[in-house]
């Protein structure tokens, strides 16, 4: 008797234009297997959109921004009249700026370096991407940028890189 909705991570990233969402394969991968850029997020992306055009007394239709959605995942979306255009998340949640434990943007020769000279399984690469990588993985200290932060304050090198890594992107 409890009232249950869904809710797409992806539904609001429907607007993207195809120019956008296409990546620069074989464009039969984009038909035959779906491959294209979904974007995540967007309850929080559509949240922003709408709480930002309230704050601005103007409609939603009428306004064009970035909206940012920090936490452990993180992504960023380009608004044009109140609709998204553009994600920095894609196909998975590995791309775009640096995340708590995901490594964000990272160029494809470096998986296919730890495949062909370091010999790791498709396992051992999705975990260190999504589980090992980003914030965790460049301080030594842990996903959490309060921790972080504060073991930069205390000299920490390796947090300290991690805060200029992911405030820079």
């Amino acid at each position: 008797g409890v009232p249950q909705a869904a809710v797409f991570d992806t539904g609001f990233h429907s607007t993207i234009p195809e120019e956008a969402f296409l990546y620069a394969l074989p464009y039969e991968f984009y038909q035959r297997h779906g491959i294209r850029r979904f974007g995540f997020h967007g309850p929080s992306h559509a949240y922003v959109v709408r709480r930002a055009a309230e704050l601005l007394g103007k409609p939603c239709r009428e306004l064009n921004c970035v909206t940012c959605h920090m936490g452990g995942g993180v992504s960023l979306t380009a608004v044009r009249d109140g609709r998204s255009v553009d994600t920095t998340v894609g196909f998975g949640t590995l791309c775009g700026v640096p995340m708590g434990t995901r490594c964000g943007d990272l160029d494809p020769a470096v998986v296919l370096y730890l495949i062909d000279e370091l010999g790791m399984s498709s396992a051992e690469i999705h975990r260190l991407l999504y589980h090992e990588s980003g914030l965790k993985g460049l301080s030594g200290i842990g996903s959490d940028m309060r921790d972080v932060t504060e073991a930069a304050r205390q000299g920490n090198r390796r947090a300290e890189m991690a805060v200029q890594v992911f405030t820079r992107a």
